[in-house]
């Protein structure tokens, strides 16, 4: 009965109730079966879930059998959605009505089987229903009804469905995530400049420098525009591909960021001090990323240079002899103009906001938000609500390398029970404190008892107090 459960009402840990009906009551009429109920209670709201064996059930043709779960008090009584078992004349007849319009015998059903059709496999009713308090000390009855012979509505019976209290489910944690004195973010992107011969002034008309310029400048516009952010620094890294000496190559890749950094300063009357500038030299690593995925002629000889000539002058004189130059000119024209290039990270802040202000950066700036801001918002919602595992969704995708976005979604996940989520977002973070106990829920729900105990302990001794509970739950 649910009296049992006032046992269990704590509003930091969701339990499960579960009972095995007595043989006695297992055994409803037309063999229809409860195996077993059990309940899942979660603050103000209460889950019931009944595994039907309807595998034997015998409704005559025209009749449907109407199946009502019935949470009752002393004073009130609450009727969940029936199922219903109809016979086959009796569905073609409700469909008919359907269609039509009219109205049938009884409540529109929660799930609806034919009777006659075998199944190897458990019927699962699950709802939920919104918990009041008068449901603490109600019963829960199932009630059978016949419709579709005459006066058999009134020969109903009631099956009183008894449950006895077992251990809870291990619970997930969601860390508080450290808030940030200065919230630094970085911008990044890449700028294709060409440049005339024995030049290294940036042409805006030449060529396609125009578009490659409008990159960078709609980024600095982008933040310099926006009240909320400051540019704090500018790097910038030349590249060159590797046609020609080295020494001409790696000049090139020193010419090319001084030369974009004078046009920003141009363009923004920004100081020296705000940059940086370096000489990435002739991108072989570039190159030899490029090469491996793809399908060009002599493709192991080529990465087999790259790999094993460390002199760089060499190793291009070693590729302009493959298959008497093809393979290089193959590579001057399609592989090697993505290698000259300019890096460049802005680098700025982001202020701080309000929580209401979040509220709203969350939905439509949500890079400019910490993490701690975002937990901020998360917590104005409900837990467990679509509003409050949104925030955590949108968390672990603005910052995917962070263990505690990934703790936090991994607790979404566990709640709801995907295994394969949390599993995408733990597996990682096997060495990491704040993992420990969600990793132990995980193993638990996995069905790997032994690794979620050494969790939960591990979790325990760190101070977390849903370890605390967890670790109990598996020693009763």
């Amino acid at each position: 009965m649910l009296r049992n459960l006032k046992k269990i009402f704590v509003s930091t840990l969701l339990f499960i109730v579960v009972g095995t009906l007595a043989q006695a009551q297992q055994m409803c009429s037309f063999n229809v079966c409860v195996q077993s109920v059990a309940y899942e209670q979660n603050k103000d709201t209460l889950q019931l879930r009944l595994s039907m064996d309807v595998s034997h059930a015998k409704v005559p043709l025209r009749q449907g059998l109407v199946l009502t779960p019935i949470f009752k008090s002393d004073k009130q009584q609450r009727a969940l959605p029936p199922m219903l078992i109809v016979g086959k004349n009796r569905q073609k007849a409700d469909s008919r009505k359907a269609r039509f319009g009219n109205e049938i015998s009884y409540p529109k059903p929660y799930i609806t089987l034919k009777s006659g059709v075998k199944t190897d496999t458990a019927v699962p009713y699950i709802y939920t229903l919104k918990l009041e308090p008068w449901m603490k000390t109600a019963s829960l009855e199932l009630r059978e009804q016949m419709h579709g012979c005459a006066g058999c509505t009134e020969q109903e019976t009631i099956i009183p469905l008894s449950i006895t209290e077992t251990k809870g489910r291990p619970v997930p944690n969601y860390i508080t995530p450290a808030a940030e004195a200065v919230k630094n973010r970085n911008m990044e992107g890449k700028a294709y400049l060409e440049f005339l011969a024995g030049e290294s002034i940036i042409r805006a008309d030449y060529r396609q420098n125009l578009s490659e310029l409008r990159k960078i400048l709609r980024a600095i516009d982008l933040l310099s525009n926006d009240d909320n952010t400051s540019i704090t620094h500018i790097t910038l890294a030349g590249y060159a591909s590797p046609e020609n000496s080295h020494e001409l190559n790696q000049s090139l890749s020193r010419q090319r960021p001084q030369a974009l950094k004078h046009y920003l300063q141009k363009e923004f009357s920004y100081p020296d001090n705000l940059f940086t500038v370096a000489a990435g030299g002739e991108d072989w690593q570039g190159l030899r990323k490029q090469v491996a995925a793809s399908r060009l002629r002599d493709k192991q000889a080529v990465l087999n240079i790259i790999d094993n000539e460390r002199n760089e002058d060499e190793r291009e004189q070693k590729l302009r002899m493959l298959d008497r130059g093809t393979v290089f000119a193959e590579l001057l024209q399609s592989y090697f103009p993505p290698l000259r290039r300019v890096d460049y990270t802005l680098r700025y802040t982001v202020r701080a906001f309000s929580l209401e202000e979040c509220k709203v950066l969350i939905k439509t700036k949500p890079a400019q938000l910490s993490l701690n801001e975002m937990f901020l918002v998360a917590n104005t919602y409900k837990k467990g609500s679509d509003e409050f595992n949104q925030v955590f969704d949108v968390a672990v995708r603005m910052f995917p390398d962070d263990a505690t976005a990934n703790v936090n979604a991994a607790a979404i996940a566990l709640a709801k029970g995907d295994k394969q989520a949390a599993h995408k977002f733990l597996d990682a973070l096997q060495s990491v404190p704040a993992a420990w106990n969600n990793l132990g829920v995980l193993y638990y729900l996995d069905g790997n008892e032994a690794k979620a105990k050494e969790f939960f302990e591990k979790a325990k001794a760190q101070g977390v107090e849903e370890a605390t509970k967890n670790s109990a739950l598996l020693q009763e």
